[in-house]
């Protein structure tokens, strides 16, 4: 009986999901990559510059 409810629980969301949560989600999922970006450019600079590259 658990599994059944639990199916119940999610089959609104696999018909119809909200659009906000999506744009949400797209928006979460841009600042996150242009955060690890900045974060990779500013270790790539810093080892160059310890290289003596820059």
């Amino acid at each position: 009986m658990s599994h059944s409810s639990e199916f119940s629980g999610f089959a609104p969301l696999v018909r119809r999901p909200a659009p906000r949560d999506a744009v949400e989600a797209v928006s979460s999922v841009i600042v996150v990559a242009t955060a690890i970006g900045i974060l990779l450019g500013e270790t790539v600079y810093a080892a160059a510059r310890l290289a003596g590259w820059l």
